[in-house]
């Protein structure tokens, strides 16, 4: 079964026919990898790549990632795939009435998953996060299909909700974790955001990893335009807000269970450490190997799967099949 490969600093990558060679100074027996079997790879830190390497994975259609082993991206090697006109063609005739039916049901979906999050951690911490809880009721009203009345008529007037509720969300975070991690908001270099942009990024990543291996353009997004400031496709950061509240999950998850602490970033200077870095890594590969029943298609599938099946949603709503349904699990 094809799987994502990733490749850790002080490594050496060589080919040979079509198998990918992986070999460090300290482990003298290689190993082996067929090129088949390999969807996409990431490449942290300092690594030596062969001669030849970079040839046989854009022969074999893999995508890889490079970030530092700080975790912070660096660049993309993309193969050459093929697109369909009718699917590219639909991308760019998106209506602004379909950029705002899809987005407004993609802000419902965000703002419904920080309220749980929410409930559950006030009832498992036993804090009272009631004020909170409420208030993304009473925004929720504006996106509930029972009062079409209420629903924010341009994209301008969903990011105010939006960000009404994350707002909501961020002030409370920090008492969500059980070590007391500096956090002023959501900006800046503190070890929280750190953390996010991390996952926020793999998370990303993945998700442009599906879009190449559809037949739709990564770059044209459903309400961003390329940007300067970000390496990532609108598309890609445009799908990935639903998938969002996962990665916010495995940061609580690494410092509540004391995988990650403070003292981690001791000399770091606005870096994610290295280990902090590992261990965020791990956790989302673990995140996303796991399995679950797809409430759209009512099929068991795995969060990584999940991000194929959405990309797939969406060329379907842009064809005229059905209409896109953001993941919500319950």
């Amino acid at each position: 079964m094809p799987f994502h490969l990733r490749i850790t600093a002080d490594q050496v990558i060589e080919t040979v026919d079509d198998r990918l060679i992986l070999s460090t100074p300290d482990h003298p027996d290689p190993q082996y990898l067929p090129l088949t079997q390999i969807k996409a790879i990431q490449v942290f830190g300092d690594t030596y790549i062969a001669t030849g390497v970079i040839q046989r994975l854009l022969h074999h259609k893999i995508p890889t990632t490079f970030f530092d082993r700080h975790g912070k991206f660096l660049g993309r090697l993309e193969p050459k795939t093929s697109k369909s006109t009718a699917l590219i063609r639909a991308q760019v005739q998106l209506s602004d009435d379909h950029r705002l039916q899809i987005y407004r049901a993609i802000i419902h979906t965000c703002l419904k998953q920080r309220r749980s999050l929410l409930q559950r951690a006030s009832r498992d911490r036993n804090i009272n996060l009631t004020p909170q809880i409420e208030e993304m009721a009473n925004l929720l009203r504006y996106f509930n299909p029972k009062f079409p009345k209420l629903h924010p008529t341009s994209i301008d007037a969903c990011r105010g909700y939006f960000g009404s509720g994350m707002q909501i969300y961020w002030g409370v975070f920090p008492e969500l974790l059980n070590a007391p991690f500096p956090w002023r908001s959501r900006q800046g270099n503190s070890p929280a955001n750190l953390m996010l942009e991390f996952l926020y990024s793999l998370l990303q990543d993945a998700i442009w990893n599906a879009l190449e291996a559809s037949a739709l353009d990564p770059w044209l997004g459903i309400t961003r335009s390329p940007h300067h400031s970000s390496p990532f496709p609108p598309l890609a950061m445009d799908l990935a807000t639903e998938f969002q509240i996962y990665a916010e999950a495995l940061v609580l998850r690494a410092v509540n269970r004391g995988q990650i602490a403070v003292k981690d970033f001791a000399g770091c200077e606005g870096r994610l450490p290295a280990i902090a870095c590992t261990t965020l890594a791990e956790l989302f590969d673990y995140k996303m190997a796991e399995s679950f029943t797809h409430p759209v298609i009512q099929e068991r599938c795995t969060y990584q799967e999940a991000i194929a099946i959405q990309v797939s949603l969406y060329a379907d709503f842009l064809l005229g099949k059905r209409e896109y349904v953001p993941l919500l699990l319950k």
